[in-house]
């Protein structure tokens, strides 16, 4: 089995004819996601004549940032498994992995500014001696 990846959409194409011209697919663009933070980008080619189109419409129908977890098909890189059914991810996951990041982030700003501060301090201190 392969891995969930968590992305979130961020914009769906009109449909558009596909090469032989026999059906209208419609590309999904997604951001990918770790720690709730951008790390990459795939992409899905989905189908209406498609059985698998049953799979997508919830996630077309919510629309851009829908947050979902899916399958990058094996080998090729940016491209999305539509075989594989997606599934929304959970919001609150998301932020919680956000938050922690962001004060993890903040507090090791914080920690290097005081170490800064109290060496410009000793500094001074020393010149004045």
């Amino acid at each position: 089995m392969t891995k969930k990846i968590t992305g979130q959409v961020f914009r769906i194409d009109p449909p558009k004819p596909s090469r032989y011209g026999d059906t209208y697919y419609r590309r999904l663009h997604i951001n990918i996601l770790h720690n709730g933070l951008i790390a990459g980008y795939a992409y899905a080619d989905v189908a209406q004549s498609y059985k698998n189109y049953a799979y997508w419409r919830p996630i077309i129908d919510a629309g851009i940032g829908a947050t979902i977890e899916f399958e990058l098909r094996g080998g090729r890189g940016k491209i999305i498994n539509c075989d594989v059914k997606p599934t929304f991810a959970t919001a609150i996951e998301l932020n919680k992995n956000n938050v922690s990041k962001v004060f993890e982030t903040a507090n090791k700003a914080l920690e290097k500014a005081k170490e800064i501060q109290e060496q410009e301090i000793n500094n001074k201190q020393q010149n004045l001696l």
